[in-house]
């Protein structure tokens, strides 16, 4: 574990315990070192119980792991924001210790959509990217600009976690593009300094052939599509599967209340799921069932996914 600590980034690494049983790492350093057609899987879910499940599962599994925040859109820089990053990875590094986890994982901020490439929305990009950094993130999501010039500063909004070579995932989309243009657009962003781990279709799962090796592609997971022989090494978000579990944990009469609330507030289950514990409408034992629920599917689809034992290659173990 000592060699594997040796790797987390100075910002990780100095808000982990020095006797933690497992590593924050950059998301490249833990995603380049998997073989094809072996899967990581990324959570964003910050709920105590969810977590809780998860990590177990990674555990009991051998698995590298991904847990993320997503920003909403819209949503710039401020000290509440920072206060927010803090407060979550605290959340993670609490939960992996609660939980036993040994294995990798890395934490990443998924950004909203860069508006402009003028000097304050520049300045307010990477005012948002180093508080997330500032809090030991150690992977930042980004929706590739379309607007050239915002390309061009990317490294200058991604100036901290490209000095320190954390992980950048691009969304992008695929449909109507240009194999051979994707591919110039991936080479612009080595060429910057900005050159992404992963690289994720937003509008279907197909990546073309041509995209230069050691890109891991980023996929929603689907049970029911099993995955290609030759297929490359995957990122994938299990947001569907934890929401399906976390429904299923509740009467038809709350999950309509919920829904009302989501609708409402223009808010996602998570918070929703959060007022009703707070209101008592979600009894507070149901976080025991969703652990454990959480922790039984988790375990079914690692290994469906080939994520079960992707922790030992991290470690440099065959």
């Amino acid at each position: 574990m000592k060699d594997l600590q040796a790797l987390s980034p100075t910002n990780a690494a100095q808000r982990v315990p020095k006797d933690a049983s497992f590593a924050v790492l950059s998301s490249k350093t833990a995603l380049l070192a998997l073989p094809p057609r072996a899967a990581v899987p990324l959570v964003y879910w910050r709920n105590s119980a969810i977590l809780a499940g998860v990590l177990h599962a990674a555990a009991e599994k051998d698995s590298a792991l991904g847990i993320g925040l997503r920003l909403r859109v819209g949503e710039e820089y401020s000290p509440r924001l920072s206060g927010a990053f803090r407060e979550f990875f605290s959340c993670v590094v609490e939960a992996a210790t609660a939980s036993g986890f040994s294995g990798p994982l890395f934490v990443r901020a998924e950004l909203p959509y860069f508006s402009g490439a003028g000097d304050d929305e520049v300045a307010t990009a990477r005012r948002t990217v180093f508080a997330a950094y500032d809090a030991g993130f150690t992977s930042f999501s980004l929706k590739l600009p379309e607007d050239a010039r915002m390309v061009q500063r990317l490294p200058e909004v991604l100036s901290e976690p490209r000095e320190m070579e954390l992980g950048f995932e691009f969304r992008h989309r695929v449909a109507g593009v240009a194999p051979s243009v994707l591919s110039r657009i991936l080479g612009l962003l080595r060429s910057l300094g900005v050159a992404p781990d992963v690289m994720r279709p937003l509008d279907g799962p197909q990546v073309p052939a041509e995209f230069v090796g050691g890109v891991v592609v980023g996929a929603e997971w689907d049970p029911q599509a099993p995955r290609r022989q030759d297929a490359r090494a995957a990122l994938v978000t299990m947001d569907a599967l934890i929401s399906s579990v976390l429904r299923s944990v509740l009467d038809d009469s709350v999950r309509e209340r919920l829904r009302t609330y989501q609708e409402r507030e223009k808010t996602g289950l998570e918070d929703a799921w959060d007022w009703g514990i707070a209101q008592g409408i979600v009894p507070r034992e149901k976080d025991e069932v969703l652990e454990a629920r959480v922790f039984g599917e988790f375990c079914d689809a690692l290994d469906r996914m080939g994520a079960a034992g992707t922790a030992r290659y991290v470690r440099g173990e065959r």
